[in-house]
């Protein structure tokens, strides 16, 4: 995986670390990952099994999981495309922040949101509420421009767990979303959280 690929989720992170720290008054460290990917399949999906940090999430078969070095710091999964569709490789990141005391999940969420501002060409498609497994949970699709003047198209799911936002964040290259919207619809809501 080239460096240069990896510099929407670097933004991103920082987005919402910004947004996190800046918005309700800090933010929380996020836990060295120790992951375990399976090979069970599902439905045509693999699962991707962190007991260290109690999750699993589904991701296509012909999809692959980088070597956890290559992965941004801090992200808790990395699932990718094997191959690119428009000069970009398609993924799915799983990572979280911790929500401060002082806010509730729904204000941290718009307060995060305002930051997008700050990404180049950013244009909110879709912003909803959901639920995840009986959990408030909300949905934040967006286009914008932070790869090499590439047009990306997002998909993210956001979900609060005591004090820890988890969120899910699929991309593509915009005009690859037909081929991937149902795929990333299946992985964000396949996200759950071990026992």
């Amino acid at each position: 995986m080239k460096f240069s690929n990896l510099i929407p989720i670097i933004l991103l992170i920082l987005v919402l670390w910004v947004g996190s720290s800046c918005s309700c008054g800090g933010g929380g460290e996020t836990p060295t990952p120790t992951p375990t990917p399976t090979g069970t399949p599902t439905g045509g999906y693999l699962e991707y099994i962190d007991e260290d940090n109690g999750l699993a999430i589904s991701y296509p078969q012909g999809w692959v999981v980088p070597p956890q070095d290559e992965w941004p710091e801090g992200m808790l999964a990395v699932l990718e495309a094997a191959s690119a569709c428009g000069n970009y490789t398609s993924r799915c990141v799983v990572d979280t922040r911790s929500l401060p005391q002082e806010s509730d999940f729904p204000t941290w969420f718009d307060n995060s949101l305002m930051y997008f501002s700050t990404v180049p060409k950013y244009t909110l498609i879709h912003r909803g509420n959901t639920t995840l497994d009986g959990m408030e949970a909300f949905e934040h699709v967006f286009s914008c421009e932070i790869h090499e003047g590439v047009p990306l198209k997002m998909t993210q799911l956001y979900v609060a767990v005591d004090m820890t936002v988890w969120y899910v964040t699929c991309e593509c290259a915009s005009e690859c979303w037909g081929q991937y919207e149902a795929v990333f619809d299946t992985v964000v809501y396949s996200l759950r959280f071990l026992d």
